[in-house]
């Protein structure tokens, strides 16, 4: 695959590289993304991922076709400053052309003498939105590892890191990179919502880790605005839970919740928005019309479809 170098991007030289690609509550782009903003970093090179994804529709305005839809892409960005180089990509590859996306990225990490390599992604975790955040992490080296743990993040027990993430911290290694992965925990019933809370997390601990001068007024206000929306949702829930158990309608739902044996009422919300959540996915995957009624069905009996109304409309525009 073609890493393709700007005039930036020649000469280039950096010790540190952070990675991203799109995943759950868009944590790990949201990392990259916020710190590229904030370093003003310049792009130096791009991937060339023409072979690996074709054009998928056109866009369109006032009713007209105006242009076909951009191929993903997968830019490069470097602030001299720091000597930190930004990969950031908007899409997963799997399979053959992951190995070979993974390939040209650790090429480039290479020429540009990069030494450790640090991507961040989420944590998916059966916690409630107000639980106190936490930082997980995962290394291909124990040097590294003892390094990161000084800055409040704990080792990863047991788990999987999968997509490119994963793949990035053996490709390096082979290769005598340092890496890690930055985990951000978050609801897991919330897995397809963006998740500022998590994103600021990591940038904390990388903010300090790299020794970083930045303002998170941005993410601060993001995390307390997506902290209402939860809130919301769970009270939503709550309430409707509660309205049930008093008129004794809906039996079928609360006989189900109390064949639960771990589940008090507190536990209610993300029960409900782990259903929701395995319920889109469904509809998504399976295109059924049957699996839509459900959907809608389970929106409005917890009172969350006004919601979810843009993203219940989505799944059925082509």
């Amino acid at each position: 695959m073609e890493v393709r170098y700007n005039q930036n991007g020649t000469d280039a030289q950096a010790k540190v590289m952070l990675a991203s690609w799109p995943g759950v509550g868009s944590v790990g782009i949201g990392t990259i993304d916020f710190l590229r903003r904030q370093l003003g970093a310049e792009p130096i090179a791009d991937l060339d991922l023409k072979r690996h994804f074709s054009v998928d529709g056109v866009l369109v305005e006032k009713g007209l076709i105006r242009a076909f839809a951009d191929i993903p892409s997968h830019v490069f960005h470097l602030d001299p400053t720091t000597g930190i180089v930004l990969s950031q990509s908007e899409a997963q590859s799997l399979g053959k052309r992951g190995v070979e996306v993974m390939q040209a990225v650790v090429d480039l990490a290479e020429k540009l003498g990069i030494e450790t390599i640090l991507t961040a992604a989420a944590l998916p975790m059966t916690v409630g939105h107000n639980h106190p955040p936490e930082v997980a992490v995962v290394a291909n080296s124990e040097r590294l590892l003892s390094r990161l743990q000084e800055h409040d993040v704990t080792p990863l027990q047991q788990g999987h890191i999968s997509g490119m993430n994963g793949l990035l911290l053996g490709f390096a290694g082979a290769r005598g990179i340092d890496a890690g992965c930055l985990l951000g925990g978050m609801p897991q019933y919330a897995a397809n919502l963006p998740n500022p809370k998590a994103t600021r997390e990591i940038v904390r601990r990388l903010q300090k880790i790299l020794n970083l001068d930045l303002n998170l007024e941005e993410l601060d206000e993001a995390v307390e605005e997506m902290e209402g929306t939860m809130a919301e949702i769970e009270e939503n829930i709550r309430t409707a839970f509660s309205q049930m158990d008093e008129s004794g309608e809906d039996e079928d739902v609360l006989e189900g919740i109390a064949d639960l044996p771990d589940l008090d009422e507190e536990d209610v919300p993300g029960y409900v928005m782990e259903k929701v959540e395995r319920l889109f996915q469904e509809v998504q995957q399976e295109r059924s019309q049957e699996k839509a009624t459900q959907l809608k069905t389970e929106l409005d009996r917890w009172n969350l479809y006004a919601l979810y109304e843009d993203r219940f409309l989505s799944l059925f525009r082509k």
